[in-house]
């Protein structure tokens, strides 16, 4: 689909026996049955930094198309009802 379900992963902090915070989630504090990774599918971390997806994600559903023909770029509009002359590119 097109929808983001989850922005942001629910993951909670927790620490190690050193002191280092890590991200827990579905069995990670023993939870039986639990759904695992299933709540970790957002764009962002649960410390609100971009996983990878977030680049593929904000490219995929960009307003403008790019495309390299020969020595010409062609440039093509998906805006439904909004003219692209108003645009700087």
């Amino acid at each position: 689909g097109g929808f983001v379900w989850d922005w942001v992963d629910q993951s909670l902090i927790k620490y190690d026996e050193n002191g280092n915070p890590w991200s827990a989630y579905g069995g990670d504090f023993g939870d039986t049955p639990n759904d695992r990774q299933f709540c970790m599918n957002g764009l962002v971390f649960a410390d609100r930094t971009p996983h990878p997806a977030l680049t593929e994600a904000k490219h995929q559903q960009q307003f403008f198309q790019f495309r390299l023909s020969g020595q010409t770029i062609e440039v093509t509009s998906e805006y439904l009802f909004r003219h692209s002359d108003n645009e700087l590119l």
